[in-house]
């Protein structure tokens, strides 16, 4: 936005060319895209800003950190059951860094439809921070967990299956994060629930008919244990 020409002739410098003009109190801005063939700090500098005008400017620097994103996988045990029952939810968070440790680290996980945390929870935590769902919840969060360089950790929970789920039921996790690293992957997985038998429902008058009829059951079985018995 400086309204001036950036030669960029060699790619390990940046410099305006042209004539740039900036009124009283006014700033711009420059923004490039860099990239870096692999992780690590990379310290930028720039040179004394001149104007024929006024005093030069100080330098200005930053440093840039490129690191790899974490990674997370997850799992449903038993990945197969029917409505009402219990699976556990396993993650895995891998932070592939051989440099940096990774802080902050978050997960958030949205439940599908038919899936909530189970009574109780029994939730297992070996990434630090928070992790805390209670019975009910339909979103699985990690805040503020920790990595080591190359080190990997797993969260547990215990999920209810409700009674009118079925089918294959797809979940999608939010992309695990951490301070100072680029977003990871969304894990997913799929949880199948097999379909449950339908039982109809009976009115006033089909009750009394199979009520009738578990009599009827009672006295036939009275009267052939009366005939075997000779009474």
């Amino acid at each position: 936005s400086c309204g001036a020409t950036l030669a960029d002739a060699n790619p390990d410098t940046l410099a305006i060319a042209g004539t740039l003009d900036l009124a009283p109190g006014a700033s711009c801005a420059i923004r490039v895209p860099v990239s870096a063939a692999a992780e690590g700090d990379y310290p930028v500098a720039t040179g004394p800003v001149t104007s024929s005008t006024v005093p030069p400017a100080a330098s200005a620097g930053a440093t840039l950190r490129v690191a790899l994103p974490l990674t997370a996988t997850k799992a449903f045990d038993p990945a197969l059951l029917p409505a009402r029952g219990v699976t556990r939810l396993l993650v895995t968070i891998t932070n592939p860094s051989a440099l940096f440790a990774a802080t902050g680290v978050g997960f958030s996980d949205p439940l599908p439809a038919g899936l909530r945390v189970a009574l109780p929870p029994d939730a297992t935590n070996g990434c630090g921070g928070s992790f805390a769902p209670a019975a009910g919840d339909t979103v699985v969060t990690l805040t503020g967990g920790t990595l080591a360089p190359g080190a990997s950790c797993d969260l547990g929970v215990d999920l209810f299956v409700a009674p009118e789920a079925g089918g294959s039921l797809l979940n999608v996790a939010d992309p695990v994060s951490a301070e100072g690293f680029p977003p990871g992957n969304s894990a997913e997985a799929t949880l199948a629930v097999e379909p449950t038998l339908a039982v109809p429902a009976l009115d006033a008058l089909g009750l009394a008919a199979l009520a009738l009829a578990l009599a009827g059951l009672g006295l036939r079985r009275t009267a052939r244990r009366r005939r075997l018995g000779g009474g």
